[in-house]
């Protein structure tokens, strides 16, 4: 009893928005910026007119919302904030408008530190036991100095009677190093951390050669030629090869190859001096005793020297009958005694 019948609905079927969120710069530094460029199209083709809110986890952004020009597009400038450390910033970019599906676009940028540049020499670099070194710290920042930088140096050998400073205008810091002793060339490293507000630290490390020192040994006895079982006094005299001063506290041991010390080690006073006395061996015969000093110091090379006594017998020894004096003499005299008695006799006396 009816007539069929239809009926039509139409869906409108809206594009959607592309957003694309350009950062001028992916990396930036603290306290930096970059201009960011939002792009809104749809099917390729720009979309003017476009509202957009702009938001970024960190920093600031010039402008948070806007209106896309004829191309499509709209700007806004992020500001780094200040760090001393690595950041990433995410930057959100929401676009609406009529009759176009909402769009979103996401884009990131790392905010890096200002690190500080640490440059470190020393003058001399090669040094000897407990010699002094200008150490020169210089702090800068991409070619610029930076005045006002916390400056420390440090070594786990040797020592800084000024281990912490601030740098001048110049962006310098002068400290001065006291080597240590060492017995044998050694490397030392030292390490300078330079720090400042609104920068990352840093740090950096040279190393200095110290060599031993070594001994200038004098010996001399007097006098250098004694009797048999007499006594002369040795003198010991050290200096320091390097600079020529007199080297205090240094020990000195003493030898022979004939006769003794009555007492074998010493050590050197102010002025780099010691004496001993030696004691000469009984002898029938001429000799030569060698008198060896040997001398050592922490930050020297141990060193020695010697010297050389001449030492004679109390009896001389007779070229023509091959006795000695004292032998001939005793047998000498009984004969005289023996004739001044037959003499007394035959004078009656």
């Amino acid at each position: 009893g009816y007539a069929d019948g239809s009926s039509y609905e139409y869906l409108e079927v809206l594009p959607f928005l592309t957003v694309s969120v350009i950062p001028n710069s992916s990396t930036i530094k603290s306290e930096g910026s970059t201009l960011i460029t939002i792009s809104v199209t749809s099917s390729e083709q720009p979309v003017a007119n476009a509202y957009l809110t702009i938001t970024s986890n960190n920093g600031n952004l010039s402008s948070t919302t806007g209106i896309t020009n004829l191309n499509g597009v709209f700007s806004s400038v992020l500001s780094a904030p200040l760090t001393t450390q690595i950041l990433n910033i995410t930057i959100t970019a929401n676009v609406r408008r009529d009759r176009f599906l909402d769009g979103v676009g996401h884009a990131s940028v790392t905010v890096e530190p200002k690190t500080l540049n640490v440059h470190i020499i020393a003058e001399p670099d090669v040094t000897i036991s407990e010699a002094k070194a200008n150490v020169i710290v210089t702090v800068e920042y991409e070619g610029t100095p930076i005045e006002g930088a916390d400056v420390n140096v440090a070594t786990q050998n040797g020592t800084f009677p000024q281990s912490a400073g601030l740098t001048n205008v110049n962006g310098s810091m002068i400290f001065v190093f006291t080597a240590p002793p060492v017995n044998a060339q050694a490397t030392i490293a030292i390490t300078a951390n330079a720090s400042r507000f609104g920068y990352a630290g840093n740090q950096n490390q040279i190393f200095v050669t110290v060599n031993p020192r070594t001994f200038n040994i004098t010996v001399k006895a007097y006098p250098n030629s004694i009797k048999a079982e007499e006594i002369a006094n040795i003198t010991v005299s050290v200096l320091c090869n390097e600079d020529g001063k007199p080297v205090a506290g240094a020990l000195v041991s003493m030898s022979s190859s004939d006769g003794n010390f009555s007492e074998i080690s010493w050590t050197t006073d102010s002025k780099g001096n010691c004496s001993f006395v030696f004691n000469s061996p009984g002898t029938e015969a001429q000799i030569t005793a060698i008198i060896t000093a040997n001398v050592t110091k922490n930050g020297y090379v141990d060193g020695w020297n010697q010297t050389r006594i001449t030492v004679t017998p109390r009896a001389i020894v007779e070229t023509g009958g091959g006795f000695p004096l004292l032998t001939i003499l005793m047998i000498l005299i009984p004969i005289v005694i023996v004739v001044i008695v037959v003499v007394l006799v035959k004078l009656k006396i």
